[in-house]
Order: C-alpha cells, then sequence, then structure tokens
C-alpha cells in the first residue's frame, strides 16, 4: 500500500489542472458523452481534472480503459457514482456514494453512507461513518470508523500515523477491520467494534466497553483492557499486569468473526 501511495503521489503531482470547475450534473463534459438515466462515459485520454470536480446526486460517471477522474478537490453526493478511480491533490468527500476502482487523496478522505470497492490512500485523516472499504485502508496520519463501517482487507497507518480508532454504538454495530490493523502511536477499539487479525501500535492498544481483537496484539508500550477480548497472544505491558478472564475478558477463543466482506452487489446494475 506504501508503494501504490507513493506512485499515486508521483503521478498526481504531475497532473495540472486544466480548469475552474467540472460538474457532472447534466451539463456538457469535453470528452464524455451523456447518456439516457444520468450517465457519463468518459474517454480513457480524456482529462478531467479541475481545481474543482464535483459529480451530483444521482449521475454515474464512467471512466473506460484505464481513465482516472483527478481534481484539486472531489465531491460525489448522494446517488452518484464513479466507475473507475478517483485522485485528488487535497480532499475526497462522499456522501450516499460509490466508488468501483482506488481511491486516493493527498490530505483528507471523508465518507458517509459510502462504498469504495477497491483501495483508499489518505495523505492525512480518513473518517468512515456507516461506510465501507472494499480492499486496503492507508493513512497517514489519523483513521475514525465509526458505526457500521469496515474495511475488508488491511488498516495502515503509516509511519507518521498516530491514532486509530473503531467505536461501535449501543445497537451493536461496530466498527470493524476484517483484516490487520497498523497505528503509528495509538490503537483504540470500544463498543463492539472488532479486528479479525492482528493488531500492531507504536505505543498503545487500548480496548474497552467491548472491543474485540481476533489475533495477535503487539504495543510499543501499554495494551489495556476494560472489557475487551483478544483471542490471540499480547507482547506489551499489561493493564491490569495480572487480569482474570471472568473479570476483564482480557483473553479470550478466537472467533470466526461473521462480517459482510465478501464479494460486493452492486446497488446499482446498470455499471
Amino acid at each position: 500500500m506504501s508503494t501504490l501511495g507513493v506512485a499515486f503521489c508521483a503521478l498526481m503531482l504531475a497532473t495540472t489542472e486544466n480548469a475552474v470547475a467540472i460538474s457532472f450534473s447534466g451539463a456538457v463534459v469535453s470528452g464524455c458523452a451523456l447518456n439516457v438515466e444520468n450517465t457519463y462515459v468518459c474517454e480513457d485520454s480524456v482529462p478531467t481534472s479541475a481545481a474543482i470536480v464535483s459529480v451530483a446526486a444521482g449521475y454515474v460517471v464512467i471512466m473506460l480503459g484505464s481513465g482516472v477522474m483527478k481534481g484539486g478537490t472531489i465531491t460525489l453526493h448522494a446517488g452518484s457514482a464513479v466507475q473507475g478511480d478517483l485522485e485528488a491533490l487535497t480532499t475526497v468527500t462522499m456522501t450516499g456514494a460509490q466508488v468501483t476502482g482506488n481511491v486516493t487523496a493527498l490530505t483528507t478522505f471523508t465518507m458517509t453512507d459510502s462504498q469504495v470497492d477497491r483501495n483508499v490512500w489518505a495523505g492525512t485523516t480518513a473518517t468512515l461513518t456507516n461506510s465501507h472499504v472494499g480492499g486496503n485502508l492507508s493513512v497517514g496520519t489519523t483513521s475514525w470508523l465509526g458505526p457500521g463501517s469496515y474495511v475488508c482487507q488491511n488498516l495502515e497507518g503509516r509511519l507518521a500515523s498516530t491514532t486509530t480508532t473503531l467505536l461501535g454504538n449501543a445497537a451493536g454495530d461496530g466498527a470493524y477491520i476484517h483484516g490487520d490493523a497498523i497505528a503509528g502511536t495509538t490503537f483504540i477499539a470500544s463498543l463492539g467494534s472488532a479486528v479479525n487479525g492482528n493488531v500492531t501500535a507504536g505505543t498503545t492498544v487500548t480496548l474497552a466497553t467491548g472491543g474485540y481483537i481476533n489475533g495477535n496484539v503487539t504495543a510499543g508500550t501499554t495494551v489495556t483492557f476494560s472489557t475487551g477480548c483478544i483471542g490471540g497472544t499480547v507482547v506489551g505491558t499489561r493493564t491490569p499486569a495480572k487480569p482474570v478472564e471472568t473479570d476483564s475478558h482480557t483473553i479470550c477463543p478466537a472467533q470466526e468473526l461473521r462480517t459482510r466482506c465478501s464479494a460486493i452487489i452492486y446497488e446499482r446494475e446498470t455499471y
């Protein structure tokens, strides 16, 4: 993922913004044909980069061949979709939207009620609210997965990363990572959130209010438990030092977590 991210960045920094703004909202977009059902089809040789790129609610953009949607900022509104990859010089924001390829944002990536079918690379912060990433999520500083959010492969906090937080709610809609999680400093899981693989943190791993890790845990300093469970081994100073299973549930049997990380069934069959 890190190597892939570097390659993306090199490509994106070489991109020239060729328009003030591009809006896929029924307007004419050079090199793209607007077909029935609010669908744009863009040739792979068409440069779609601009200072601002926006896909309006209910519109679909199909990037043919190896075409990539590029922009300074890219915003996808409710009910919109992009078949292809996204690359933004700053931010990508998705609300009720879908991207079938990879997403790269040199700064912030934010998704709400959305899905990315492949990988996400964020230069700084990634925030997922009731959303999922079908591949890997790689983050430069901070990652936050709210209730109902999940990553189907691995979550990587790169070298300068700080905190990874997984949250759930009282209804049991915990965030989860199907693979491994790496945090540069702190990893926190609570409210029924879970990691199916291993967790590694530069300093502290904290499990609170029903957080669960199915694999092994390695922390640079401290592993802190409240009512959390770990199915594998623990490397790091434990708090409490000698946990009692029936009280803190620090160590518990590994489980086969049931997740939604199976083949994606697209909600829009017109792709």
